[in-house]
């Protein structure tokens, strides 16, 4: 820690850094917060110190290199001796310790035993010659700019890099340089270079998988979001990205979906973070257009059954969607006229007699429409329908429900909240609104109806029970308009007129 920063009521370790300190599954997320840090103000991120595997501990990371040429990591852990435990599990996973006397040109001037039996070179075969012979060359321009550094005075030297061993593989070597050069009496920089070959083998690993892993995430056909417990961002694909735009945080995630689904995802997330999986559909804004998608939570638990995470899948739905909706809007309505199937109209009725305090039913019953369909065909018996069907959802009310339930039949649905209706009203506005020709193929076609009305009794939910008494009001009105005509034709029994008139 540089003298310019103050500690106050705290302390470093005297050894080691932060990479040091934690397992092998955390160092990859460290080096990446390390990263953040450099952008952010800061980053906070629960980690597991060696000491104690299985108790996450709180880091949180300052870049002040700017200022003081340092990056600071403060462990919040519940005591000190955590930290300086961890410093001694990490000296004890270390093989050999070697040290080395080099010039200002990093050239070896005197080798250890320890270091010869790290690297497999006898000290001669060391001695006169310069680091940069036995670094990987991967590592070396890492390795020149630690040491130029180092030699500026910037760094305290703390290097990972590889150097070859005499069997011509390559060891893995934390290497510490301190500065003697200006020293009189030593005038030399000394390295202490320490075996990490085991631990980088399991960071390497580590980091391969998550390669893997990452490379798998972006060939997949929907978007993946990682989310730590603490609401941290920690990996998303490009598809995510594409389908919701950047997300970096919970908050950023909740506001990518349409304002009426946000509680529903608040609230889904929120159980997911309780270990509850689920999934729901949310509307996302692409441009001028909303796209469906569905959000899938899946809980990540560690060895001790613990939520430490989630993984939130994201697949463009708006195909399936609309195909849904369409498959229900075929299965609930008529496609000739628009209006509720008979199955659609009894569900609608049995809702509105659960709803509502009292409900009308007005039974509608075209008149003498076999003769039109025998006489001038199907097609114009079709229209007849589809004009019913228009002049009757003219007449109704914006809550009212229009059901077509058989050949020529229709029932409308009228729900009333105040139990007020004149049943005679509606029969007169319905039947008002229906009557009149209708030209079809250059020919007028009379169309009326029959319409007979029926209300609900208190406490009653049958709809079928309703439905029938509406039916029966209809055919009395029917058999008394045919009363009337037999009783004020002056051809009894007289065959009737053609039912088209011709449109000169």
């Amino acid at each position: 820690m540089p003298d310019a920063v103050q500690v106050c009521g705290q302390g470093a370790p005297s050894e080691g850094w932060g990479l040091d300190l934690m397992v092998a599954d955390d160092q990859i997320r460290f080096i990446e917060g390390l990263a953040r840090a450099k952008e952010e103000l800061i980053v906070h991120l629960n980690v597991h110190l060696l000491a104690d595997p299985d108790q996450a501990v709180t880091i949180h990371m300052f870049d002040i290199s700017a200022q003081y040429g340092v990056q600071v990591v403060v462990i919040e852990a519940p005591d000190r001796d955590l930290v300086l435990r961890s410093v001694t599990a990490r000296a004890e996973l270390r093989r050999t310790v070697g040290h080395i006397k080099r010039d200002a040109m990093s050239v070896f001037l005197e080798v250890d035993e320890a270091t010869s039996k790290l690297l497999g070179w006898s000290p001669e075969d060391l001695v006169g010659h310069g680091t940069v012979e036995f670094v990987h060359p991967d590592d070396m321009e890492g390795a020149i700019d630690g040491w130029l550094e180092m030699r500026a005075g910037k760094s305290v030297g703390q290097l990972r890099i590889r150097y070859r061993h005499a069997g011509g593989h390559y060891v893995w070597l934390e290497v510490t340089n301190e500065n003697f050069l200006d020293d009189p009496e030593r005038g030399y920089v000394s390295s202490e270079m320490v075996d990490i070959s085991d631990e980088m083998a399991e960071l390497m690993s580590l980091r391969d998988r998550e390669h893997l892993l990452a490379r798998l995430a972006e060939a997949l056909p929907i978007g993946v979001l990682h989310l730590h417990t603490d609401g941290e961002v920690v990996y998303c694909n490009d598809l995510l990205v594409d389908l919701l735009g950047e997300v970096d945080s919970v908050d950023t995630l909740i506001l990518s979906v349409a304002r009426t689904d946000r509680p529903s995802l608040e609230a889904a997330l929120k159980y997911a973070l309780q270990g509850i999986s689920g999934n729901l559909e949310v509307g996302v804004r692409k441009g001028l257009e909303e796209r469906r998608c569905e959000v899938t939570f899946r809980t990540l638990a560690n060895d001790k059954g613990s939520v430490d995470g989630v993984i939130v899948c994201v697949s463009d739905t708006t195909d399936r969607s609309r195909l849904r909706a369409e498959l229900e809007h075929r299965a609930s309505y008529d496609a000739l006229s628009g209006c509720l199937n008979r199955m659609a109209t009894v569900v609608a009725l049995e809702r509105a007699l659960r709803e509502s305090k009292q409900v009308a039913v007005a039974y509608i019953d075209l008149d003498r429409f076999k003769s039109v369909n025998d006489e001038l065909g199907h097609a114009a018996g079709d229209e007849l329908l589809r004009v019913a069907a228009a002049r009757l959802r003219s007449a109704i009310r914006t809550d009212d429900q229009l059901g077509r339930i058989g050949g020529d039949e229709f029932v409308v649905i009228c729900p009333r909240g105040d139990g007020d209706f004149e049943q005679e009203g509606l029969a007169s506005r319905l039947t008002e609104a229906i009557d009149g020709d209708v030209t079809f193929a250059r020919q007028r076609i009379p169309l009326k109806a029959s319409v007979g009305t029926a209300i609900s009794l208190v406490g009653e939910f049958d709809a079928e029970a309703v439905l029938h008494r509406a039916d029966m009001a209809m055919y009395a009105v029917k058999h008394q308009a045919r009363a009337d005509a037999v009783g004020t034709s002056p051809l009894r029994g007289s065959a009737p007129a053609g039912l088209a008139e011709e449109v000169q």
